[in-house]
């Protein structure tokens, strides 16, 4: 695969002190419908009811065309800025678990942050408010903003990040959804790089593969 970026999110509440018990019936395999995805106005952008519909259903959801190529181009422009400043932090993980670089952006960067295109972060922080608004307004739960993990993905070629289970329990916070936003300009089958979501945790579950093509959201329950 070619070198690929993409923006990971995860959102997290606080955890009850006796958390419900889950049901061990398994998952059905998901369906490859792509549903209308995002609905948007002058002032806000909110999930549609027939995508909020399908990932309470299925737990998973692919948006294609969610966000503009314009500003696509702002957030790809943002990540080099920052790569290239100094005073960014930037986090891997093990080799053992893949090759990828993580650049943090939440907590949000300070407005003064002088590097990348402070602009199109600002669009991607507020479509993380949306999300997370689209998300409360139709399951029973309060999403902290303050617990959310936001950041940049680079994947250099031949980079991958190995099959693992999104949901973090620590203490008394647990995750709740994921996303991905892809941002890979350009990208033909030959690239790779898909995103491979297993229907269960068990070894020869089904699957299918999300292309990572530019302006794609993936939302899924990180368990």
């Amino acid at each position: 695969r070619r070198a690929s970026f993409s923006v990971t999110m995860s959102i997290l509440k606080p955890r009850p002190a006796y958390p419900p018990a889950k049901s061990s019936d398994p998952k059905g395999s998901y369906s490859s419908t792509k549903p209308s995805g995002i609905i948007s106005s002058s002032h806000t952008t909110i999930l549609s009811r027939s995508v909020l519909k399908h990932l309470h259903e299925r737990d998973f959801v692919e948006i294609p065309n969610a966000i503009s190529s314009t500003l696509v181009d702002g957030l790809i422009e943002d990540i080099y800025g920052l790569r290239e400043d100094p005073s960014t932090s930037s986090d891997a993980p093990p080799p053992s678990r893949g090759s990828v670089e993580w650049t943090k952006i939440w907590p949000k960067l300070p407005l003064g942050t002088g590097a990348g295109l402070v602009s199109a972060r600002e669009e991607l922080y507020a479509l993380v408010d949306s999300i997370k608004a689209s998300i409360e307004s139709t399951c029973d739960m309060v999403l902290d903003a303050e617990l959310t993990d936001l950041k940049y993905a680079f994947y250099p070629t031949g980079g991958h990040y190995q099959r693992h289970v999104d949901g973090l329990n620590v203490g008394r916070k647990r995750r709740e959804f994921s996303f991905v936003l892809y941002l890979n300009k350009g990208w033909k089958e030959s690239d790779l790089g898909h995103l491979r979501v297993y229907d269960s945790r068990e070894v020869g579950s089904l699957y299918r593969d999300v292309q990572p093509q530019a302006g794609t959201l993936v939302l899924f329950k990180s368990d």
